[in-house]
This record gives C-alpha cells, sequence and structure tokens, in this order.
C-alpha cells in the first residue's frame, strides 16, 4: 500500500473507564484515499489488537468535535 495524507486525528477514550475501548477518527484528505484505506486497514493488528476500520457516520464527526466539560 502506498502512503497516504491525513488531514487530522481524533482519538477518543473515557477516562472515568480506562478499560474501555478507545477509538479514532483519522480524516483524510480525500475520498478516493478513504475508499482505497479501508480494505487495507481493516481487521489488522496494532499493538497486539484487532483493529476495525469504516467510514464514520456524520453524528460521530460532530460528537468527537464537541468539547467535554467535567462538572466539578
Amino acid at each position: 500500500m502506498t502512503m497516504t495524507k491525513v488531514f487530522s486525528v481524533i482519538v477518543v477514550t473515557n477516562v472515568r473507564s480506562p478499560e474501555s475501548r478507545y477509538y479514532g477518527l483519522v480524516t483524510m484528505c480525500s475520498s478516493a484515499e478513504v475508499v482505497r484505506c479501508i480494505p487495507h486497514l481493516d481487521r489488522t493488528e496494532l499493538h497486539g489488537q484487532q483493529i476495525r476500520v469504516k467510514r464514520a457516520k456524520r453524528d460521530a464527526l460532530k460528537r468527537a468535535a464537541t468539547p467535554v466539560t467535567q462538572n466539578k
């Protein structure tokens, strides 16, 4: 697979539950790169864990971009 350009990356975690799963949102520079990358990366291994790669739904992008405030 050839290298592609990544526009941005957001890693989402739950600090209250460290055992929970993490997920990331990667924005590629073009839709063509997205279509090309998904089949090459889906179900591959990263740090000993199988990863799933799929196109995000629009609402997931909005949720990840919204800042989270913590009540103190």
